[in-house]
């Protein structure tokens, strides 16, 4: 009697277990991330960053609607 030969793809097998174990991985630093930030408010430099980006896109919005 032969062997039974595998008949698969092992690349697909080995993507889809790295898949798998790299998504197990992230929805435990989501949920880590999430109850650490529940309570964090924003600090100052985000508060400039997100100030900076808000007048660029309001420069550039007005740049190519009004002029």
């Amino acid at each position: 009697m032969k062997a039974k030969r595998e008949r698969g793809n092992k690349f697909k097998g080995v993507m889809w277990d790295y898949y798998m174990t790299n998504r197990e991985i992230t929805k435990a630093y989501d949920e880590e991330y999430k109850k650490q930030t529940e309570k964090q408010k924003w600090t100052r430099n985000e508060k400039i960053w997100l100030g900076i980006c808000i007048f660029g896109a309001v420069a550039l919005a007005l740049r190519f609607v009004v002029f």
